[in-house]
């Protein structure tokens, strides 16, 4: 996980039904400046039957969610007891280093999803990674939004990890091309 504060108490939810709901987190810094995202996870559930539930990753404007990068797959929530609802990115979708992103989760019914609060500001994950302790909704399809302070929303953003064969081929090609320049230079 790169960040997540899934393991903090619940004290309330936020219900996206015809509203838009937005977490914010912001990334740490990478070696590449890039790390892509695999999947996120939300602590929710649907306890009123609602249905076109949709997640997706909003760049930041100002402090606001801005534009759509990406649209998340996964089954909507569904329960009536708090669980962790997966959704995943499709290959490709990069953030950048310590850039502020935003979560926005929407439903095309009135009979809302349940995303749980936490009023705890602690999170666990990567250096630099944090999970903003406000939340943002918004009535007019991102129009003008609304904050709640002082708590956050409960999810956990998850990205890819390279394989250490990636990470030797690397050393092994920086090795080659350093001995080379060693070679040349000694002639």
């Amino acid at each position: 996980e790169a960040v997540s504060n899934t393991g903090q108490p619940t004290v309330t939810a936020a219900g996206p039904s015809t509203t838009l709901v937005a977490g914010q987190f912001t990334t740490g810094s990478s070696a590449s400046g890039t790390v892509e995202l695999a999947s996120v996870v939300l602590r929710a559930w649907n306890q009123f039957g609602g249905t076109g539930f949709a997640l997706q990753l909003y760049g930041d404007t100002g402090g606001f969610p801005g534009s759509p990068i990406a649209t998340l797959a996964g089954a909507a929530p569904s329960g009536n007891a708090e669980a962790d609802f997966t959704y995943t990115a499709a290959p490709g979708v990069f953030l950048s280093d310590t850039t502020p992103y935003w979560l926005v989760a929407s439903a095309t019914t009135t009979a809302p999803y349940s995303w749980a609060q936490t009023d705890s500001a602690s999170e666990t994950g990567l250096p630099g990674w944090s999970i903003a302790d406000r939340w943002r909704y918004s009535s007019n399809d991102g129009g003008n939004w609304t904050t709640v302070d002082n708590r956050s929303l409960k999810f956990a953003v998850n990205i890819v990890v390279p394989e250490p064969s990636t990470y030797a081929a690397g050393v092994m090609l920086a090795g080659a091309v350093g001995g080379l320049w060693w070679r040349r230079r000694a002639r």
